[in-house]
């Protein structure tokens, strides 16, 4: 785009933005080439462990240098979510978002939007769409970078899309695919449920087994008891009985002895008194 254009021209004559680079940068690291110390600034020190005489710091440069681009798109992806999520509370079912990327060469910035394109497409919007300078342009894996010419800043500008609301159960397939799923998870638990059921009312009919031998045991008893009461009781009154009458029969043994007795008396004194 012309937007663009700048990009080579920038790059082939290695621009410097104004104000990145003062004078006292300048004599340090002039001086830091030559070879000398600058005042206060302490060489680092050096680790020749590494592999082909590399220290482990160079290689730790080197590694965060060539993994940059997709730490940087991570970040970017996150930044995207977090939005759109901020945007998706307060009701909105779209973002467009224009962020700033940062100076670096060419090749370094489209890495990070490759990556950045890659990570965005696979959140699973609805639509994704870049803008090019003239309109917005759908992504199919596409990204556009702009140039800022009167600031000399690279952008990029995308739009998002997502749907306001979940879809019925019938119409999504994800949704069948997990009544599916609970279908037969379901199945299984009903047969394992029936299973513990049957255990179940097994269970129960020992128990019933088992309390009717225990009342009627138990009854048993209780009629062999009230029966042996029911003969004591029997025994205790036929002996009331029996001792009644004896003392009945006791009783008339004396009434007819003195009956005698009063006889024998008044037979004796009947001659006296002619």
């Amino acid at each position: 785009s012309p937007q663009n254009a700048g990009w080579a021209s920038a790059e082939t004559a290695g621009t410097i933005p104004n104000g990145s680079l003062s004078p006292q940068n300048a004599g340090w690291m002039g001086h830091t080439a030559a070879g000398g110390s600058s005042g206060s600034r302490s060489q680092p020190q050096t680790d020749h462990t590494a592999c082909g005489g590399r220290t482990a710091f160079a290689e730790q440069l080197a590694a965060a240098t060539q993994n940059a681009p997709q730490r940087l798109a991570e970040r970017l992806s996150e930044q995207l979510q977090q939005n759109c999520l901020e945007e998706a509370g307060l009701g909105q079912s779209s973002f467009t978002w224009d962020t700033t990327l940062p100076s670096g060469s060419r090749s370094f910035m489209q890495e990070v939007a490759k990556a950045f394109v890659s990570r965005t497409e696979a959140l699973g919007f609805e639509k994704v769409e870049w803008w090019n300078g003239r309109e917005w342009k759908q992504s199919l894996g596409r990204y556009h970078i702009l140039h800022d010419n009167v600031y000399d800043k690279y952008h990029m500008k995308i739009q998002v899309r997502w749907l306001d609301r979940l879809p019925p159960e019938e119409h999504s397939p994800k949704k069948r695919t997990h009544q599916r799923n609970w279908s037969m998870t379901s199945q299984a638990s009903q047969g394992q449920e029936e299973n513990n059921f049957e255990r179940f009312l097994e269970k129960l009919e020992e128990q019933r087994q088992y309390l009717e031998e225990e009342l009627s045991r138990r009854r048993q008893i209780a009629d062999a008891d009230q029966t042996a009461q029911a003969a004591e009781i029997a025994e205790q009154r036929q002996r009331r009985q029996q001792a009644s009458i004896d003392q009945h029969s006791l009783r008339s043994m004396e009434e007819r002895s003195l009956s005698v007795d009063s006889y024998k008396y008044i037979i004796e004194e009947a001659p006296a008194a002619s």
